[in-house]
């Protein structure tokens, strides 16, 4: 999987489409586990990592280590719940393992649809008198061009309100994937929902003609 850039909706760089970039591969993987006095239970993947058998051998990863190091719940507890990132990318409070060296990969970005459904302005929010928002999902596109919603993280939103809007829409949207020397690889994006109210809709639109 390949960090992209962020893709609006309707406007781009047309140039830039087409544009190969270097980049190096990446790896994102998040799981949660229960762990009891016997052991590793109830293992959940929260987010998957998108490289086939990559989860798998997490999830194993994780037993052995819980079992070498003794991973047990505080005294007196007969449970704790734990969550397990392995990631390429740096983060607050991490400790690096291991180092690898990928070659970086001439990636041509994905591209979002131009005919992609718009969200719908949240009723609630018109009688806020709110007139304007703005949800950033960041997700991974896949080799279908369809956006992997196990892999969706909230970068920001105006409201709760406007943030069901994006997500009921976000499903429908749909990408041209990002490719290597014509091959479809997964992307990671960061993709972008502006909201107006109709009534600002139809003024920018009197404006334009």
């Amino acid at each position: 999987m390949f960090a992209g850039p962020v893709r609006t909706r309707i406007l781009r760089a047309r140039a830039a489409d087409t544009v190969p970039e270097l980049e190096a591969p990446t790896v994102t993987g998040v799981y949660r586990v229960s762990v009891t006095k016997s052991g590793v239970r109830a293992m959940q993947v929260v987010r998957a990592s998108l490289m086939p058998g990559f989860d798998s051998a997490a999830a194993q990863a994780i037993e052995a280590a819980a079992t070498m190091h003794g991973l047990l719940p505080p005294a007196g507890e007969d449970s704790m719940r734990a969550e397990v990132r392995f990631s390429t990318d740096s983060s607050v409070g991490s400790s690096r393992i291991t180092s690898a060296s990928f070659p970086r990969m001439p990636v041509v970005n994905a591209v979002p649809l131009r005919d992609n459904p718009s969200p719908v302005f949240p009723d609630d929010e018109k009688g806020d008198s709110t007139v304007t928002g703005e949800v950033v999902f960041r997700f991974v596109v896949d080799r279908d061009g369809q956006p992997a919603m196990e892999t969706v993280e909230l970068v920001r939103g105006s409201s709760l309100s406007f943030i069901r809007a994006a997500l009921a829409v976000l499903p429908r949207q749909r990408f041209t994937p990002a490719t290597i020397r014509g091959c479809a690889v997964s992307q990671r994006v960061e993709y972008p929902f502006t909201f107006a109210a109709p009534d600002v809709e139809r003024k920018e639109t009197m404006l334009r003609h």
